[in-house]
């Protein structure tokens, strides 16, 4: 890929995340175990915002590299937060959180529809406009619960008895041990490439899924 088409995509995913702030959906504050909560102030949330989405749209990207692999990975994720903002909106009685239940709905079931026809050997590909649209989309649901709850409601649940939160983001939690993986990769991803005056954005077949597929087939061949 040529500068310039890794410059247009950068540029691309910034808007896609510009769009979402400017709709609405963004950081104001991050959830906390117990009744802590970290508030951000307004120029702060847009740029976490930002860089979470275009973080999120590149780590699927990347993974994007065997059958099946970032639509299993995202749809795992979509399913979390499916429950995650399900809980939230029958349990604890928020109706905003519908919205990020639907998105994650609609998510986990374009990844089950697709997941059929990408296993190996795949019979159609995501390419990058699938896999981004996947991250942009996995990037949505926490971004738009999170900004369309309020904390003091967990907090103050059923008068004044508060709640422990932690079962509560326990999906959320999960959700984001599943990212470290894809978030990990395009961080060596990154370094490893322009360590070698390439840019982040050329393919190589060093990610983390290569090296465990060439591991697999080492091991797999017979000793003599």
């Amino acid at each position: 890929m040529g500068a310039l088409g890794a410059i247009s995509k950068l540029a691309g995913q910034i808007a896609a995340g510009g769009i979402v702030v400017w709709s609405g959906a963004y950081l104001p504050w991050i959830p906390w175990p117990g009744s802590e909560t970290i508030l951000l102030e307004p120029d702060l949330s847009y740029t976490v915002t930002i860089l979470i989405i275009v973080a999120t749209i590149n780590a699927v990207n990347f993974i994007d590299g065997l059958d099946g692999l970032a639509a299993g990975v995202v749809g795992i994720s979509a399913i979390a937060y499916l429950i995650y903002s399900y809980e939230l909106t029958n349990s604890v009685g928020i109706p905003s959180q519908s919205v990020p239940a639907v998105a994650s709905a609609i998510l986990a079931g374009v990844c089950l529809g697709f997941l059929p026809h990408n296993f190996s050997r795949a019979r159609i590909f995501m390419g990058d406009t699938g896999s981004m649209l996947l991250g942009l989309l996995l990037a949505y649901g926490p971004i738009s619960s999170t900004a369309s709850l309020d904390q003091n409601i967990l907090v103050h649940f059923q008068g004044a008895h508060p709640v422990d939160r932690f079962p509560t983001i326990l999906p959320l939690l999960l959700a984001g041990a599943i990212w470290l993986i894809p978030y990990t990769d395009m961080l060596l991803a990154v370094i490893r490439r322009t360590m070698k005056g390439m840019s982040p954005f050329d393919a190589d077949r060093q990610h983390l899924h290569h090296r465990l597929l060439n591991l697999a087939t080492r091991t797999a061949q017979p000793c003599c």
